[in-house]
């Protein structure tokens, strides 16, 4: 799968993107949220990993735009704070999962596992 993942620390997008890597996944890495938001309108992604707290734009400002490119894409996002209540009120149907940091690896695959499966499904519909 083809993953665009924003964070504004380098060091857990380079770790994240090979640890991607080395499971066969494509990832393209942004610490800047409008960047990644361009290259989202411009190249197919199936999944964007995405801090929440970002400088320019939040996380849930990036999903809104994403969304509004490509309804389907599945976003997953991160924070490190462990007080969610500022994503209460947002639209759960927009976000697939929201991942504490440090992320649980274990956790973080077993939703892209089920990813997979969901498109696999997808894809073997249109085909039919």
């Amino acid at each position: 799968m083809r993953f665009l993942l924003i964070d504004d620390n380098p060091g857990i997008l380079d770790c994240l993107s090979k640890l991607l890597s080395l499971k066969g996944h494509v990832s393209a890495i942004f610490t800047n949220p409008e960047q990644a938001v361009k290259a989202f309108a411009r190249d197919e992604f199936d999944v964007v990993i995405t801090d929440l707290n970002l400088p320019g734009m939040s996380g849930l400002e990036l999903t809104e735009a994403v969304k509004a490119h490509n309804p389907d894409t599945h976003v997953l996002v991160t924070t490190g704070c462990s007080d969610l209540s500022e994503t209460d009120c947002y639209n759960s149907d927009e976000i697939h999962a929201f991942l504490h940091k440090p992320i649980d690896l274990e956790h973080l695959f077993a939703i892209i596992l089920n990813i997979e499966k969901e498109l696999r499904i997808i894809s073997t519909r249109s085909v039919k």
